[in-house]
This record gives structure tokens, sequence and C-alpha cells, in this order.
């Protein structure tokens, strides 16, 4: 019963600051509000609320307590996917958009990162960028 009750006051604590979202996941999981992840050897830092974002991603079903994560020796939550993608999808899960760079060379490598980690909205907003691209255009310049 006091274990429910402490439940019943976090979800209002929650809600209050306006992440009631929130309360149901944090529940039954030890994830923080602050999260450090290593994907593939590089880190981000962000917050639950954007990696639950999306109700049927890989992203909310692990930080939901639904699917394991692995943990490197720091503590940071390990995904042995592409790293240097990984800036992209989280900028989708922040704004809903994702802006590439006019020189990118690698969106069908990020729509199929968007596949797996079940992100439909961002597989259609790459594959939209990919279908309005002008064919045929020559770009001259340099590109870092």
């Amino acid at each position: 019963m006091a274990d429910q009750q402490r439940g019943v006051a976090l979800a209002a604590l929650l809600a209050q600051f306006g992440l009631g979202r929130l309360s149901a996941t944090m529940s039954g999981c030890d994830f923080p509000s602050v999260i450090e992840l290593n994907i593939g050897g590089v880190l981000y830092t962000t917050t639950l609320k954007t990696l639950i974002s999306q109700p049927d991603s890989q992203l909310h079903a692990i930080f939901t307590g639904r699917e394991p994560v692995t943990q490197d020796a720091k503590g940071r939550y390990f995904l042995d996917r592409d790293g240097v993608l990984f800036r992209y999808v989280l900028d989708f899960l922040r704004d809903g958009t994702v802006v590439l760079p006019e020189c990118f060379r690698e969106r069908e490598r990020l729509r199929r990162e968007a596949e797996k980690y079940l992100l439909p909205g961002l597989v259609e907003a790459i594959s939209n960028d990919i279908r309005n691209r002008a064919p045929g255009v020559i770009t001259v310049g340099y590109c870092a």
C-alpha cells in the first residue's frame, strides 16, 4: 500500500510540473530524467521525455522498460547502432522534424536507422527528402 501511495504522489508531482506523461513509465523503471547514451561509441545526453516521445518506437520500448538495454562500463545506456547518424534521430525525437545538410550523403543509411528505431515519421521525412531532390543537379562546392 505504501508503494502505491508513493506512486500516486510521484504521478501528482510530475503532473504538477507538466511531466505527467512520464509518471507511468518511471514508476516501474530506474531511468533518470536525464539519460547518458553511448550509441556505437558516440556519447549523447538527452532527457527521458525525448527518448520516449514516440510511443511506438524502439527507444520508447527500451526506456519504458519493455525491452532490455545494456550499460557500458561507465553506466551509460549502450545501443550498438550508428552513433554519428543518431544525432538526426535525436533531432527528430526533439522536434518531430529533421533538417539534413545539403551535401548529406547518408540518407539511405539514415532511413535504415529510422526503420530500426521504428520511427515511421522519420522514415517518411527522409524518403520525401530523397524524392524531392532535383535530379541531374550538380552542386559545386566543398562539403566538410
